[in-house]
């Protein structure tokens, strides 16, 4: 996601600037904002999947029933 997010940042563009010069301490603050928003991504996509798994499984609470009573 990372490599997604960076490949279209230019130094003209207006996001470049957020982090100051593009100087090597400009460019590292830039790279934290990218990873910091690859990893928001992450987490997302994480929770759009565990959505998914839940609603393939949830039909199986069908096949529940009460345990039988010990005598």
């Amino acid at each position: 996601m990372h490599l997604a997010l960076a490949k279209n940042l230019m130094p003209y563009h207006t996001v470049a600037h957020v982090a100051g010069s593009i100087t090597k301490p400009g460019l590292a603050a830039l790279n934290g904002l990218v990873t910091h928003q690859a990893a928001f991504v992450a987490v997302i996509d994480q929770f759009k999947i565990l959505m998914f798994a839940m609603l393939i499984v949830s039909p199986l609470v069908l096949f529940l029933r009460k345990p039988r009573q010990a005598n």
